[in-house]
């Protein structure tokens, strides 16, 4: 019997492809960029933006009523939700700081949604952590500092400019350009995290500790 010698290539190219559609639901291979969950040696600072809250819950090993309480995140928004879209739907919400959070122990007696997601009073005096607006366009109610006080490195946020780090951490804002590599002319009131979503900087990590180096020289 003659086996017609097209079948052989044909045969060979369907396992090959069903290998790795196998693996690929497996979560042996992974064709999007993003990695699986390892659930033995997950930690706070391994969180993605692409990550829901479910997965984080799962990859913590924590209560998703105590993430979600954690982050502020309100009860209408699904445990389904990816850390990135959060940033849109949380005021203040960032991936970076919800690394932060969830790498702290969290205690009893976390205040409840509701009462974390009321409007705070506007305060008038000492220095503003930062203001944006929301996608209606409202001015979000700022933080304030007392006056004197410094930001902490910790402190600095996505939503804050190069400016506003090095006024309120007192750090010579020609310096801080340097030390992330950036000309004298750079745009100086762009918020950081638009900074890292056009590859100017890799994440606020970077800035806090120019930052910290600047303060101990």
């Amino acid at each position: 019997m003659r086996i017609n010698p097209i079948l052989a290539p044909i045969a060979a190219i369907i396992v090959m492809l069903s290998a790795v559609f196998g693996a690929n639901q497996f979560g042996f291979w992974s064709t999007s960029g993003r990695s699986s969950i390892n659930l033995e040696n997950f930690v706070a600072l391994d969180i993605k933006g692409w990550m829901s809250i479910q997965q984080v819950s799962e990859g913590l090993n924590l209560p998703i009523d105590q993430v979600r309480i954690a982050l502020n995140v309100p009860a209408s928004v699904p445990n389904s939700t990816a850390m990135k879209d959060l940033e849109k739907l949380v005021p203040g919400f960032e991936t970076s700081t919800a690394r932060d959070t969830l790498s702290k122990p969290i205690t009893t007696g976390l205040p409840t949604v509701a009462a974390t997601i009321a409007a705070p009073s506007v305060q008038t005096m000492g220095q503003v952590t930062g203001t944006h607006l929301n996608e209606e366009g409202v001015r979000l109610t700022p933080t304030a500092l007392p006056v004197g006080q410094l930001l902490s490195a910790d402190q600095i946020k996505g939503s804050l400019s190069l400016r506003q780090v090095a006024e309120q951490t007192n750090v010579p804002l020609d310096k801080l350009l340097v030390k992330l590599n950036l000309p004298q002319d750079f745009n100086i009131d762009m918020a950081l995290k638009d900074l890292i979503a056009q590859g100017q900087i890799t994440e606020v990590t970077q800035v806090r500790e120019a930052v910290i180096s600047l303060q101990t020289k």
